[in-house]
């Protein structure tokens, strides 16, 4: 059988991040490939970055609800294959390889630490190599940077984006207008996400809030007299805070509705067809990483559920609103099939 090395970001326990990466391995698997993730570790493997790696575990041991979550998240990665480990230092074997597929995720974002030669798959032929809805995660490119990047992006066989920012950006560097297509996680369909989903945590109604920029205020006053608010990154809430991918899904399937800032919750409310709003992730006041969101609002036509500010659940009643999601099912599915078209042509199936 045939293999596929798959290049995503692998070292951050995030839920979109993980679920993502399973994703793209299911697909790929499905389309009759022996797939696995390249398992690349960003620190070389001496004794003062051994001494960092032990002195975090005891960190993370301390804060007993993070230590919970992060096994969830090791237990989960047993259900994708990964490769050896590669160390700054390793070589990798690009012939056992027929292709390499990078994304999904930011992995051509310049802030941060796995951005550079991996992620631009510089290792490997440019006949070999394809993105399958790489992100940047910004809408601009330093000076300094464009030639790393022209490089890179010319070294692939072929090329999609997961934002419509990523498209005008790589355009601007190479040339090309590379097609936009659709997260990993949507490839998938309801019963396989419902397959991986835990057994309820919380028996009683409430209502999700799972933001990762600026924390939101007067939630309670709103709606703590019907619901129970429950926070994602709650540290004091061991149970909630200590949850893995599979009790991620389940949070929002069983949520009465779902307040976030969040791209892959945003998704799942979607698949699981939620009651929702999506705010834009604001950090010290000013909006961040926002084009992923404002691309997947666009193509299902659910602009209504962005807003600026929690009273506007309020305002346009948005717990009782319905949303019409076999309209939102039809767009998802005809995407799906020009995503998958993308991805076989690319893998010459």
């Amino acid at each position: 059988m045939k293999k596929i090395g798959i290049v995503t970001i692998i070292g951050d326990y995030n839920y979109g991040n993980r679920l993502q990466n399973y994703a793209l391995y299911a697909v790929l698997k499905s389309l009759k490939y022996d797939v696995e993730t390249i398992n690349f570790k960003y620190m070389n493997c001496n004794v003062k970055n051994r001494i960092k790696i032990l002195f975090r575990d005891v960190v993370v041991f301390l804060g007993l609800g993070r230590y919970k979550r992060n096994k969830k998240f090791r237990d989960f990665n047993k259900m994708i294959p990964f490769s050896k480990n590669i160390y700054n230092n390793t070589k990798i074997e690009v012939d056992k390889y027929e292709y390499f597929v990078c994304g999904s995720d930011q992995v051509w974002n310049y802030h941060f630490n796995e951005f550079g030669d991996n992620t631009l798959l510089k290792f490997s032929q440019k006949e070999k190599n394809i993105a399958y809805a790489a992100s940047y995660g910004v809408s601009s490119i330093p000076k300094e940077y464009e030639e790393i990047y022209i490089t890179g992006l010319n070294n692939f066989k072929s090329i999609s984006l997961r934002e419509q920012d990523g498209q005008v950006l790589t355009e601007k560097l190479i040339g090309k207008k590379c097609p936009v297509v659709l997260d990993p996680t949507l490839l998938l369909s309801r019963e396989e996400w419902d397959s991986l989903v835990k057994s309820k945590i919380i028996k009683r109604k409430y209502i999700l809030v799972y933001v990762l920029g600026d924390k939101l205020k007067n939630i309670e006053r709103l709606f703590g007299n019907n619901f129970e608010i429950i926070y994602m990154n709650d540290r004091n809430n061991k149970d909630i805070y200590s949850c893995g991918p599979n009790e991620f899904l389940g949070l929002i399937k069983n949520a009465e509705f779902i307040i976030t800032d969040s791209y892959h919750a945003c998704i799942f409310s979607i698949i699981f067809e939620k009651k929702f709003a999506i705010l834009d992730r604001m950090i010290n006041n000013k909006k961040h990483m926002e084009g992923r969101i404002n691309t997947l609002l666009k193509m299902v036509e659910l602009n209504s559920l962005k807003i600026n500010s929690i009273d506007e659940i309020v305002e346009k009643d948005l717990l009782n609103k319905n949303i019409d999601y076999d309209k939102c099912k039809k767009i998802i599915n005809n995407e799906k099939d020009k995503s998958l078209k993308y991805l076989k042509d690319s893998l010459n199936r």
